[in-house]
């Protein structure tokens, strides 16, 4: 990826400080300005300095500081600066935010923390043990500080025969630092780093473990899930960051307005809310790994908490507590299963039951039966779309007027990144691809090049799109009509054809407004499709 340090001060027009989110406050501020203000007072007087103006022979700095801020504090950031300054305003917790970003995480402070690493290490005994003023906790640091300038959603350290190498999930996509890459004992320790704060045994090579910690700072708190695998040359982790920024900022809205905020439309939002305001049944959201399942079910519950329910969770991990909320966290060695838990819990009277995912039969089967029972169930189940999630149930065994009847509302949905919209440009599409996507030849589509604000990528956040398959008599009656052997293709094909009548639209009619909106590039869209982009761009 190309480097973003966040240095280079936008337009004026787009430095026109107020009513900026802190990202684009961090982009804002100059490296002359930053010199100023070290990143410890910065962070500790939750200033941000954005730039140097000069009238005639006197320097003003121009600073962003908290809301409500008194003459006494400009007085105190005035010493501390040693110049006069032109203050703007901002609240606290949007200016930790772009403090952190503006300052921390940047390439050149990852190649710096590497770089000390030294490559000529005497291995010591036990190579498992890092010695004292070890540089290895601060390389973590930095490589977690990157991660979430970039929005990263994992990190793959990965053992090669001579190195490690570390590659960021950044917006559903895999890049890899090229200029990263650590010898295999600093790598070694690395690991071990990552397993005392899992408190994993660092002995422990050749066997799958799985941990969390927390990682925290002024600006951010951020939950690390570990997974460590076994691999020919070595070990792999990946950390995924169970990151609450987004579920953060959608408190800052109603009730009313937080799915709207997810991105379903009026029709998607109300029928959810519909179905949230039952007693019973199922509501399911399914998509591959990284879909957004998860914010989607802690969205539902945020929405659904009050004091006059008993809600209670049943997750692997717990990724985000919620006050008022009972939540308890699988552990198997302890024989807390999710069929255990299911089971226990339906006798301690709660309204509301979430069960982070469904994957075996049993689970699915007493989800079910709560959900008939006078409980309302919500969950996860990993299927390619709606209609394939009731295949995956046929596939468990289940009874199919329990599915009929235990089942409310499935939501299917994918993240699609989203184009940066300061490198956005035309974008081609084969003749073969525009018929496909039904795409008209005088539509132009939009794809990004890479620039330095969304560090090469050409990728700027992602935008969730959904498709909603709610359950009425007629698709009851369709799901329990048991085919033969010989029309076992014809029945699923009748299930779709009811649902299409009952108003389902495919996700695909979602993917492809967003793509003739310019809001995503073909490549996105096609390959959100599982397309062949190679073939059909």
């Amino acid at each position: 990826m190309q480097e973003n340090n966040n240095l280079i001060p936008l337009s004026d027009d787009i430095c026109n400080y107020s009513a900026k989110n802190w990202r684009e406050l961090a982009l804002c501020s100059t490296p002359e300005a930053r010199k100023i203000l070290p990143y410890e007072t910065a962070s500790a007087l939750c200033v941000l300095p954005l730039n140097i103006v000069r009238d005639n022979e006197r320097q003003i700095l121009v600073a962003i500081i908290p809301d409500g801020s008194d003459d006494n504090f400009l007085k105190q950031l005035t010493f501390a600066c040693g110049m006069q300054i032109q203050s703007e305003y901002a609240n606290v917790e949007d200016l930790q935010k772009a403090i952190f970003l503006a300052y921390r995480g940047s390439q050149v402070l990852l190649d710096k923390a590497v770089l000390d690493v030294p490559n000529n290490i005497v291995s010591p005994k036990n190579k498992f043990e890092i010695p004292l003023n070890s540089p290895i906790p601060n390389l973590l640091n930095a490589l977690l500080e990157r991660a979430i300038n970039l929005s990263a959603s994992d990190i793959h350290l990965e053992a090669t025969k001579d190195t490690y190498r570390v590659r960021f999930r950044v917006h559903g996509y895999l890049f890899e630092e090229d200029k990263l890459k650590l010898n295999k004992l600093s790598g070694d320790q690395l690991i071990s780093r990552i397993k005392v704060l899992t408190k994993l045994n660092t002995t422990k090579t050749h066997e799958c473990l799985e941990g969390a910690f927390s990682f925290e700072n002024s600006a951010w708190s951020v939950r690390l899930r570990v997974s460590i695998i076994p691999t020919f040359f070595g070990e792999k982790v990946v950390l995924r960051l169970l990151d609450n920024r987004f579920l953060d900022e959608l408190r800052a809205y109603s009730n009313s307005d937080i799915f709207y905020q997810l991105g379903f439309s009026n029709d998607g939002a109300n029928q959810l809310k519909f179905h949230l305001g039952a007693n019973d049944g199922l509501i399911i959201t399914t998509g591959p790994t990284g879909s957004g399942k998860s914010t989607l079910l802690y969205a539902c519950l945020e929405y659904l908490n009050n004091a006059s329910k008993n809600i209670v969770t049943i997750e692997d991990p717990v990724e985000r507590i919620i006050a008022g909320v009972n939540q308890i966290e699988i552990s198997e060695k302890d024989g807390m299963t999710a069929e255990n838990l299911l089971t226990s819990i339906l006798r301690q009277d709660p309204d509301i039951l979430l069960v982070g995912e469904i994957r075996t039969p049993d689970v699915a089967k007493t989800a079910l039966v709560a959900g008939i029972t006078g409980h309302l169930v919500l969950t996860s189940l990993h299927a390619t779309n709606c209609l394939e999630v009731l295949n995956r149930f046929g596939q468990f065994k289940l009874d199919k007027q329990l599915i009929a009847s235990g089942v409310r509302l499935i939501i299917s949905q994918r993240l699609l990144a989203k184009n940066c919209p300061y490198c956005i440009e035309n974008a081609e599409i084969s003749a073969a691809g525009r018929k496909l996507l039904n795409i008209p030849e005088e539509v132009v589509l939009k794809k990004s090049r890479g620039c330095q604000f969304c560090s090469g990528t050409g990728l700027s956040g992602r935008i969730a799109v959904f498709e909603q398959l709610s359950f009425n008599e007629r698709l009851q009656l369709a799901i329990t009509n048991e085919p033969t052997a010989k029309n076992s293709k014809g029945y699923l094909s009748n299930l779709k054809q009811v649902a299409i009548e009952n108003g389902y639209v495919s996700l695909v009619f979602a993917i492809r407004d967003e793509l003739l909106k310019g809001s995503v590039s073909p490549q996105v869209a096609l390959a959100a499709l599982g397309l062949n982009t190679e073939l059909l761009l």
